[in-house]
């Protein structure tokens, strides 16, 4: 849970300059959405990178976890 909470925080802060991280970040988010009980943090972490990050992100997003549903 820390790792997902220290993403959703680096998102806040770094906002677009994470970009070009989240290849490597989305694998790890998307192996942690097979737990289900982090399911609902890596939700909540993906929906603020989407936010903070823009509409690269959602490609990005989309692209490596195709279960993703967009909140935008």
């Amino acid at each position: 849970r820390n790792s997902v909470q220290a993403v959703r925080m680096l998102a806040i802060v770094c906002q677009q300059e994470l970009v070009k991280h989240l290849n490597i970040l989305l694998a790890q988010l998307n192996n942690k959405l097979a737990n289900k009980a982090m399911r609902d943090s890596v939700v909540e972490c993906l929906n603020v990178i989407e936010k903070c990050c823009g509409p690269e992100s959602t490609k990005l997003i989309k692209h490596k976890i195709p279960t993703y549903t967009s909140i935008l």
